[in-house]
């Protein structure tokens, strides 16, 4: 039988061209790898697909253990480095921080429960920063924390975008669960813009409908935060304009303030703290040195925010080691001051 078919087959390459041995050859070839190519595919995407499900199983507590799920850094308010002194406010301001701080450093017992019932007074859910860039909104958040003796979980409004649908609001949500966990808590939101811009701009694409989403999220977690709950959520905006309308409304956001460039008082007390962690010694030739150095800053920078007055001493420090000089000159730190003027120049016109 094998030798008929042997035979058989010799028979029919006689009779055929290499031409046609080559198609036929090339005719399976092609299908063989087709074939393997579509059986492979649809291996990895059965198992990309068990994967995903399970990284969203729940867990012991119900939560979702998905890229919306991450463990939520709470900082204890002692571990918090940032003071109000440091910030040098203006006396407005301060006086308005320190307002929302003595209410809510108030112990809810039930004498005061009594009191605030009595003159309705409650203590805000959400405090809304705003100011540009460099004016300490953060600092100033870390330091409200501080100061009431409350928790602090930072979150940064453009990383609350997920890759998968509902890992956003499940991140949100469980941002929410921690703060109600760990109370008294403050719940820093930075660029917070990022996280509930207005509604009515939503175009209708996926994205537009996953930032409705989560603005939507976002004002159910803030309507659930009950009168007696010890939790605040401060967000902080350089463009407050872009914020949603209902989520900077009474009720919400009960505080808004507003971080302007410094005067020329607040700009000397800045530099005149930064000067004293140069650690120079008490003499009246440097008294003299002092005077004179934030004489001279203070004319040139009258737009400089307080990072940008911290970066002239910082320039001015890393000048002197890197050229290895032995005492600080006021030319140095005038150099540190236009260098860093001319560079958020360059930064205006691009």
């Amino acid at each position: 039988m094998i030798v008929e078919l042997s035979q058989g087959l010799n028979k029919y390459l006689s009779t055929v061209g290499v031409k046609q041995i080559y198609a036929i050859y090339k005719y399976y070839l092609k299908h063989f790898i087709e074939g393997f190519l579509l059986s492979f595919g649809s291996i990895l995407g059965a198992v990309a697909g068990i994967n995903y499900v399970l990284q969203r199983q729940p867990d012991f507590f119900g939560n979702l253990t998905g890229s919306g799920s991450r463990n939520i850094s709470v900082k204890n308010p002692e571990d918090i480095k940032h003071s109000l002194q440091e910030l040098q406010l203006d006396q407005a301001v301060y006086e308005q921080v320190m307002g929302i701080i003595q209410l809510l450093k108030s112990p809810l017992g039930e004498t005061e429960k009594i009191r605030r019932e009595l003159f309705q007074v409650k203590a805000s859910k959400g405090i809304l920063l705003e100011g540009p860039p460099g004016n300490g909104k953060t600092h100033l958040a870390k330091a409200i924390a501080k100061e009431a003796g409350y928790h602090l979980i930072e979150v940064s409004g453009p990383n609350m975008h997920k890759k998968f649908l509902g890992d956003s609001e499940a991140l949100l949500a469980n941002i929410f669960k921690a703060a109600k966990k760990n109370q008294p808590c403050v719940i820093f939101v930075d660029e917070i813009d990022a996280l509930i811009p207005k509604r009515e701009a939503n175009d209708g694409s996926a994205i537009g409908k996953h930032y409705t989403s989560l603005t939507d999220k976002f004002l159910e977690e803030m309507t659930h935060i009950d009168d007696n709950d010890q939790i605040l959520v401060i967000g902080a905006t350089n463009f407050i304009a872009r914020l949603d309308r209902a989520a900077t409304r009474r009720g919400r956001f009960d505080a808004k303030i507003c971080l302007s460039l410094p005067d020329a008082e607040q700009r000397q007390r800045i530099m005149s703290a930064e000067f004293d962690r140069l650690k120079l010694p008490q003499s009246a030739e440097i008294e003299s040195f002092r005077k004179n150095l934030i004489e001279r800053l203070t004319i040139l920078t009258e737009k400089f925010s307080p990072i940008e007055l911290r970066s002239v001493f910082k320039d001015a420090k890393l000048y002197c080691y890197e050229h290895k000089l032995g005492n600080y000159t006021v030319d140095v730190f005038v150099n540190a001051a236009i260098q860093i003027q001319s560079q958020e120049r360059l930064k205006m016109r691009n």
